[in-house]
């Protein structure tokens, strides 16, 4: 039977206090991994449960550091340390992390997190069970899925969002969409040449944030807050609003069940 970290930690706890000998314990390694090729377009990332950090740098090169954690006997953290190993590994122009261990720390092994450095031009495709993704200094589009916890993407290229509990902070130069369905949604739009943007939250306020010198048209409603224009010079009576602000343009979707609406 498979045990989570959390899971043998407890249990370690729990026969110690009993005055038992749990022969084991949680050690924490840091391991790094490079990729200087470029022989790849997207960068993909999944983890059960971990967060996830991107910064763009001009460099080709890869970088990768995991933080991981690993149940293991006593006095075998040594070897622990030698046999977990990490790796980048690229595959039909998509490159990933490859981790191997050990057969018999398999199970008990975690990322718990990664912290990497990618070409600003590389795409990015990251899902983790629950914890946040953040992302810093793009240029090419962003694919980010989080069942619990924040998301933070900065990318000139396009991006879609998505947490099932968090907050969403987007700066994005392309468009694209943005989903949670419970937190708070910040948008800013680099530019009026983006393609469109979507944005939705079922609990909580959307703010969007719009270049002074471009047109859009805005496609807003919420269900239980208000929508605040003041900042563009128009007032909005009601739930809704629809229509094109300095001669409209490219399409601002917002919607959000239970929270405001403002537009800056």
């Amino acid at each position: 039977m498979r045990l989570s970290i959390n899971l043998l930690c407890a249990l370690c706890l729990t026969l110690t206090g009993l005055g038992c000998v749990f022969n084991a314990e949680v050690v924490t390694l840091s391991k790094m991994a490079t990729y200087d090729r470029v022989d790849w377009h997207t960068f993909r990332s999944a983890l059960d449960d971990g967060s996830i950090t991107v910064f763009g740098h001009d460099d080709p090169r890869m970088e990768l550091t995991a933080r991981i954690e690993a149940v293991v006997l006593h006095g075998e953290e040594a070897s622990a340390r030698e046999g977990i190993l990490v790796d980048l590994v690229a595959r039909n122009q998509v490159l990933q992390m490859a981790l191997d261990c050990p057969d018999d720390l398999e199970e008990t092994v975690q990322v718990r997190s990664i912290q990497a450095v990618a070409p600003r031009t590389a795409w990015l495709d990251l899902e983790t069970g629950n914890s946040s993704i953040a992302v810093f200094g793009m240029e090419g589009n962003v694919v980010a899925e989080t069942s619990n916890g924040d998301i933070t993407a900065q990318t000139d290229g396009m991006v879609s969002l998505r947490t099932s509990n968090g907050r969403i902070d987007l700066d994005t130069g392309d468009g694209g969409r943005a989903d949670t369905s419970n937190g708070e949604i910040f948008a800013t739009v680099r530019s009026g040449e983006i393609v469109s943007l979507r944005l939705s939250s079922s609990n909580g306020s959307i703010f969007v944030y719009l270049p002074i010198d471009a047109g859009f048209q805005l496609d807003l409603e919420t269900s239980n807050g208000e929508i605040d224009l003041s900042w563009l010079g128009f007032g909005v009576n009601g739930d809704s609003f629809f229509g094109p602000i300095r001669g409209g343009g490219p399409l601002i979707r917002v919607r959000t069940s239970n929270g405001d609406i403002k537009i800056r």
